[in-house]
């Protein structure tokens, strides 16, 4: 696994000793000494969006190339991200090696060879404590691997056609297991496109085939827009284009627990998400201020009745308030913000599964 990545990064394994060129380059540089595998989420999905949020955010990054965490070093997402750093060897330091700013660890709490530690977090059971800073949940890895987080501004700027939208998997054999999910009880997926396609009845709009979405994008639409990838499935490239051009899209909750990429990728686009999981962010996100949130299916319902009579003016608040959340909450600037507050101690890679309630220190 060390020979594919070294070859990855060049083969370069000691360019990390060269403080100099690196603080020209990025300016801070940051350290990664993880041990657990617990570390990688699911197929390496939390690994890549910790490594890409401090890439984005201006850090150039190192890893101690530890065998226990690159056993899993073959998954897809957890390989493109090994791929942004470069290995780290304490034996080959010269005599004018400086500091790392930064070193994230699960293993000690003051790295020999950086300026600041902070620990990292990815146990479940305990509620996160003050001092404790909550990684945020992010896109799905293409997105950052595409780079199509460098486009944001451009998909807020554009037109938007369609009222009410919802892009994705609804089947119940595929989100019946929402179920497990301890914390809150959000009606399942396939239960929530069902209602607002029964709420919104003739006047939904099915995209089944190319055809019919290069239709739907050259008019307005003030109902739902309704795709479901088990029938119909644009192209991956578009999938952020699509978002962009509505004002509300239905952020349904995922599979094993209730936050999903989609809700990200909207919210980062401008696009007001529809939620029952609001509370799952941190800080929550506030109902007419940054989302439209319901409870229940009666909740839901009167969701899509207060987005079918709202006038524009609302929707370009509601909007703006989204993104106003985005850039201080979710974007690469505002997490290595956060990181670097003095009063931030550590990092819980995984804030959305620990228990609400927060204990005192």
């Amino acid at each position: 696994m060390f020979d594919s990545w070294n070859a990855r990064v060049g083969g370069d394994a000691a360019a990390t000793s060269r403080p100099v060129a690196a603080r020209s380059e990025a300016g801070r540089r940051c350290l990664l000494d993880l041990r657990r595998i617990a570390s990688d989420g699911e197929q390496g999905r939390r690994f890549h969006a910790l490594v890409m949020l401090l890439r984005r955010g201006g850090y150039e990054l190192s890893m101690v190339p530890r065998l226990a965490f690159l056993q899993t070093g073959h998954r897809m997402f957890k390989a493109n991200a090994l791929a942004e750093t470069r290995p780290f060897f304490e034996d080959r330091l010269p005599a004018d090696f400086c500091p790392f700013d930064l070193c994230l660890s699960d293993g000690t709490t003051a790295h020999r060879h950086a300026r600041r530690t902070l620990s990292v977090l990815t146990g479940t059971q305990k509620p996160l404590q003050p001092g404790d800073l909550a990684m945020p949940y992010s896109f799905f890895p293409a997105v950052w691997d595409h780079g199509e987080d460098q486009h944001f501004e451009d998909y807020r700027r554009r037109q938007r056609v369609w009222r009410f939208f919802f892009g994705g998997h609804c089947s119940e054999a595929s989100y019946r297991r929402i179920k497990k999910y301890t914390r809150l009880q959000p009606v399942d997926r396939h239960r929530v496109v069902g209602e607002v396609n029964r709420y919104f009845a003739d006047s939904t709009l099915w995209i089944d085939c190319d055809e019919q979405l290069e239709s739907a994008q050259r008019q307005r639409h003030e109902s739902f827009v309704m795709i479901d990838n088990a029938t119909y499935r644009p192209d991956a490239s578009r999938w952020l284009g699509l978002l962009a051009q509505s004002d509300f899209f239905l952020a349904a909750p995922g599979c094993d627990y209730p936050l999903s990429h989609n809700a990200i990728e909207a919210i980062a686009v401008g696009t007001i998400p529809v939620l029952e999981y609001g509370s799952l962010f941190t800080p929550p996100l506030s109902d007419g201020e940054n989302c439209i949130t319901y409870q229940g299916i009666d909740g839901l319902r009167r969701a899509a009745a207060r987005i079918e009579t709202m006038d524009e003016h609302q929707i370009v608040k509601l909007r703006r308030g989204v993104i106003d959340y985005y850039e201080s909450h979710l974007s690469p600037a505002a997490f290595c913000r956060d990181l670097e507050d003095a009063a931030t101690k550590r990092l819980h890679l995984f804030p959305y599964l620990t228990p609400a309630e927060r204990r005192a220190a």
